[in-house]
């Protein structure tokens, strides 16, 4: 059936104008995770290693490095942080693996190893599971992956298999977003069909559906906020789409200064609402605030959307940030 937008609070978030990360060795930052304390992760694609920050902007420490030893990491994406047990999993593409550290910067395991032909999203069901996407980059038809991979993290073993390479409802094209929703279902978005999916956690699958008020373009990652609603980066249009559980676009947000055709990076949501975002293309981690974070002027209110209206938030301009102490690590 055909959505109709519904409406809602639509979220507000502005640039910070001086929430530019650039110090460190920046090196096409992508995947993006921030810790419990708000110190952000930055997996660096082009260098091969992890760069810790403070909210502050100023580099803590930096981990991993270029190659494909179980202490390196082939051009790092996606990050999924598991703060409540100091972990982070790192989507290690060029390996086809998932490799996991501790926060502090400790190799620990490696994931997939052998089994991926280029692992996407990856999402933690909290009862000792991972699902990693597993995607045949340049075959979005290849029968042997287009698929979600469940695995026990106490053996890494591969414990379900969800989905199958296809288009018809039920099957995976190019899925590359991936995140529990509040409805306790597994979402899966897709580049082959621009579409969500939605699966139970045992991998039955429940619907899928393609959005209301606009259309996905490459979506390449997913994540739900604290109030149940789906964040998809779309990288086709270089703009992150807020929608609700049943594909009703809510808001968008789209930063003039990320210019990197369509390849900009990961994002992870701060400890008060706001987010941060990798912008490969020009090098740096870009943080927007809530509306109610602090220093900024208050936006205009945004007007409910209207059934068949596209609403678009005028985030602004970001200025670059250059800590005097950037260069010096912790």
């Amino acid at each position: 059936p055909t959505l109709s937008p519904t409406p809602a609070p639509v979220p507000c978030e502005t640039a910070y104008g001086y929430g530019t990360l650039s110090g460190g060795n920046i090196s096409g930052p992508d995947g993006v995770g921030v810790d419990s304390q708000g110190n952000i992760f930055s997996a660096q694609r082009n260098g091969g290693y992890i760069i810790e920050f403070q909210p502050n902007g100023v580099p803590i420490r930096q981990f991993g490095g270029p190659g494909s030893a179980s202490n390196q990491l082939g051009q790092p994406a996606q990050i999924l942080m598991d703060n409540a047990n100091g972990l982070l999993y790192v989507q290690d593409w060029l390996n086809n693996r998932v490799s996991v550290w501790t926060q502090s910067g400790t190799p620990v395991s490696v994931i997939g190893a052998g089994i991926f032909s280029y692992s996407y999203g990856m999402a933690l069901d909290g009862k000792g599971h991972l699902y990693v996407v597993d995607t045949n980059y340049f075959n979005y038809g290849d029968p042997n992956h287009n698929r979600v991979l469940e695995f026990q993290l106490s053996t890494g073993a591969v414990i379900n298999t969800i989905g199958s390479a296809g288009t018809s409802p039920g099957q995976l094209s190019g899925p590359q977003g991936l995140a529990f929703g509040p409805d306790g279902n597994l979402y899966v978005a897709e580049n082959g069909t621009n579409r969500v999916s939605v699966f139970t956690p045992q991998g039955v699958f429940v619907r899928s559906w393609q959005p209301a008020g606009t259309t996905l373009s490459t979506p390449y990652q997913i994540r739900f906020d604290a109030n149940g609603l789906l964040w998809e980066q779309d990288c086709g249009t270089n703009q992150i789409q807020v929608f609700n559980v049943d594909g009703n676009l809510l808001g968008h947000y789209v930063n003039g200064g990320i210019n990197d055709a369509g390849l900009f990076g990961g994002f992870d949501f701060d400890t008060a609402g706001g987010f941060y975002i990798g912008d490969y293309g020009n090098g740096r981690v870009l943080h927007y605030l809530s509306c109610n974070q602090g220093n900024l002027q208050t936006p205009t209110p945004t007007p409910t959307p209207l059934p068949g209206m596209t609403l678009r938030l005028d985030s602004g301009s970001s200025q670059s940030f250059s800590d005097p102490n950037s260069n010096n690590w912790l």
